[in-house]
């Protein structure tokens, strides 16, 4: 007997029309479409920071240091690395492209 999966989806990618996610659970990756309606499970505390050149999650995978708070991170997805300031505002802010 084969159990499923109840997707708790979470954004891989920066929405839009087409919107890729991922199951926090088992790990499957979908395209879902903006004109769907679906549940996405929200983790505590979780903060996303999008890359600039192609929107991938960099929270998830892409970090690279941290100094007091500014921390950088290199999209592992297009390689980009960008600078951001977790210690200023309640979001992080986009420091460097």
């Amino acid at each position: 007997m084969k159990l499923f999966c109840r997707h708790e989806w979470e954004y891989i990618k920066k929405p839009s029309k087409i919107i890729l996610v991922q199951c926090r659970k088992c790990g499957k990756t979908e395209f879902h479409s903006k004109n769907k309606k679906y549940i996405f499970s929200k983790l505590v505390n979780r903060t996303y920071c999008w890359c600039p050149k192609c929107n991938n999650d960099l929270v998830r995978d892409s970090f690279i240091s941290d100094e007091d708070g500014i921390v950088t991170y290199k999209c592992s997805w297009c390689g980009h690395e960008s600078v951001w300031d977790f210690g200023i505002a309640p979001i992080p802010i986009l420091l460097e492209k």
